[in-house]
């Protein structure tokens, strides 16, 4: 359900919270009724009514900065959701046993329908205050920061423009980087 801000954008925080919507099942008695993925693939909750804060930071302060990751801090409010984001709380309809709100799920907050922040839960973190108030703290990061961590093996790579090179790079099987998320410019 999607928040107005103060100068009438409406804005929107979806969560990743790891239900499998369409995974692939043995012996199922129904068979060719649906394109199932292997793995599955997981939806997106709306928790944008328990949105109390967003920040969003990316970039870089000046020309010879270097580019930092970006990163997105919610806190939402615990209690007002039922404890939905606390991972202890196994009545939660979020809880999905391992595969439930976790680091490196999906993470994202839209205007209307733009996407101001993609990226993977990062940190979750709840506190607890008397009498009985939780808040949790949702940190995550874009794409930047799994492509900071990546190591990758040797190579040499042939004479390529820019965007060929780092398109190579993501392709690497070390990267595998999605090509869903990718909007590279020829040069």
């Amino acid at each position: 359900m999607a928040q107005t801000m103060k100068w009438g954008q409406a804005y929107s925080v979806l969560l990743d919270v790891g239900a499998i919507a369409n995974g692939f099942t043995l012996d199922s008695s129904t068979l060719g009724s649906t394109i199932d993925v292997l793995d599955g693939t997981t939806n997106f909750v709306d928790a944008t009514e328990y949105v109390l804060s967003v920040s969003i930071k990316r970039g870089r302060q000046s020309q010879v900065d270097n580019m930092n990751v970006g990163i997105c801090q919610a806190t939402f409010d615990d209690r007002l959701s039922g404890r939905l984001f606390d991972p202890a709380n196994t009545a939660s309809r979020w809880f999905a046993g391992n595969q439930d709100l976790s680091p490196r799920r999906n993470f994202k907050v839209l205007a209307g329908t733009a996407e101001l922040f993609v990226g993977k839960i990062t940190d979750l973190d709840i506190q607890y205050e008397m009498p009985n108030l939780s808040f949790a703290s949702i940190t995550a990061a874009d794409g930047l920061y799994e492509l900071s961590k990546t190591t990758l093996s040797g190579f040499t790579p042939s004479q390529q423009l820019t965007s060929e090179r780092v398109t190579a790079i993501l392709n690497r099987t070390e990267v595998a980087y999605s090509t869903a998320l990718r909007d590279i410019e020829t040069g």
